[in-house]
């Protein structure tokens, strides 16, 4: 049996209703309920496609739908942005998010003792 946190969900249903349910963070959810919308409003993602983790998590690596916006890339060269079926450009985006983030190439991450 499946972990419920596992199953894949429909996010815009998700983020709504933690917008609505969860009072100390409704901005947080708020932002992320209207960016899920702009992505289907803009085609980035199909209505049937646009399923992830209980909090509205997307794609491959699980971006919210405000990284996906600021971050996506479309690595493929098929001329969209898809964190669903498309691995280069899930991870591509992934490197261009950890490369905002500060991250490079040859620095150790995480903490030292």
């Amino acid at each position: 049996m499946l972990n419920d946190l596992a199953v894949i969900k429909p996010v815009v249903r998700s983020l709504a209703t933690l917008a609505c349910g969860d009072a100390s963070r409704a901005g947080f959810w708020r932002d992320q309920f209207v960016a899920a919308l702009q992505l289907l409003e803009k085609g980035d993602a199909a209505p049937d496609r646009m399923t992830g983790s209980w909090a509205g998590a997307v794609g491959h690596t699980q971006f919210m739908p405000t990284t996906y916006q600021s971050h996506a890339i479309d690595f493929d060269g098929d001329g969209k942005r898809d964190l669903w079926a498309s691995v280069p450009d899930a991870l591509a985006s992934t490197a261009n998010y950890l490369q905002a983030l500060g991250l490079a190439l040859g620095r150790s991450v995480g903490l030292r003792s």
